[in-house]
């Protein structure tokens, strides 16, 4: 049988990401083919910050009320923390092949992939190196040319992480041009409806407005009992 202890933990073990956290692809230091597919997400969430009696100062991140994964739009969802001045962090979700992981194991794997905005800007530039001398192919009627998603049009992406001192930073540069095989765009969609597809999950994992208020209201240095030592700010508050 289980108790109320037990299913209060649930609010901050319970993670929108369980289904694909496993499978997530960490971008290496060393240069890397990847095919990227043309399904991305934006989730925005925030870090909840406060202090324990135990841990010190700690915190979680929450899924942002005021924006919905599933249609990639701002929504008036009254979120707590957005109304506590807290910022939500943005992380945009793609998924892509790794061309070295497909030759070594003979095996078409997709992965889920976490892109910054900066990443994302600097893949979305390299269609002008890939079409900026032939021009855009024929059968593409928009005036920008494709980017390296497209199924037919697309192209090979070389990713590498790069840590200067703590900072890390991502790379990328252009591969080959190829279509997807019919084989791989089935491999992508398998994946994505078998309960991978991250707008979904996401969508999903975004906790009603009350049920957030209620656990804001009760942490440590944002309205519970427990404050900060020398009575200072509450933790979260904008800055």
């Amino acid at each position: 049988m289980g108790s109320l202890r037990n299913a209060a933990k649930t609010f901050n073990n319970a993670r929108w990401d369980e289904a694909i956290k496993d499978d997530l692809f960490p971008i290496p230091a060393k240069p890397t083919r990847v095919r990227l597919y043309n399904r991305i997400s934006t989730v925005k969430s925030h870090f909840v910050e406060f202090v324990s009696k135990t841990k010190g100062a700690t915190g979680f991140y929450e899924l942002c009320l005021n924006w919905d994964p599933a249609t990639d739009e701002s929504v008036e969802g009254g979120c707590p923390m957005c109304e506590r001045g807290m910022k939500a962090t943005e992380h945009h979700y793609a998924y892509l092949i790794s061309r070295v992981e497909q030759k070594k194991m003979n095996v078409t794997t997709v992965h889920p992939v976490r892109l910054t905005g900066k990443l994302a800007g600097n893949i979305l530039k390299l269609s002008e190196i890939v079409y900026g001398e032939e021009g855009n192919p024929e059968g593409w009627t928009d005036d920008d040319p494709p980017d390296a998603t497209d199924p037919k049009f697309g192209f090979d992406v070389v990713l590498r992480k790069e840590d200067n001192s703590g900072k890390v930073e991502y790379h990328a540069s252009q591969g080959d041009k190829n279509a997807l095989s019919k084989d791989e765009r089935k491999a992508f969609e398998e994946y994505i409806q078998d309960g991978h597809d991250v707008a979904l999950l996401a969508k999903k994992g975004t906790r009603k407005r009350d049920e957030v208020a209620q656990k804001l209201a009760s942490l440590p240095g944002l309205g519970g009992d427990e404050k900060p030592e020398g009575g200072g700010a509450k933790l979260g508050a904008a800055k």
